[in-house]
């Protein structure tokens, strides 16, 4: 859990460098990270995703980005 965590934020700061500005920075995981891994991803603002029940997704910012997320994913299931 720990080392893809690694590879995925280190693969984001990699991409950051191709923009202008700044983007804000997420990474889509398979389930909840540990509490150690959200608090480093915090550290360095970024948000991690991950899918809950019932076809919705969850973020480590209280719903934020999950909701632009989710409206994706609906709208590739019709």
């Amino acid at each position: 859990d720990h080392r893809i965590i690694r590879e995925a934020f280190g693969q984001l700061h990699d991409y950051r460098r191709s923009f202008a500005r700044s983007p804000r920075l997420a990474i889509l995981l398979p389930h909840r990270p540990l509490k150690r891994a959200l608090e480093f991803l915090k550290h360095f603002s970024v948000a991690a995703i991950w899918p809950v029940p019932g076809g919705a997704f969850y973020d480590s910012r209280g719903g934020m980005l999950s909701r632009d997320l989710r409206a994706v994913y609906l709208a590739r299931e019709r």
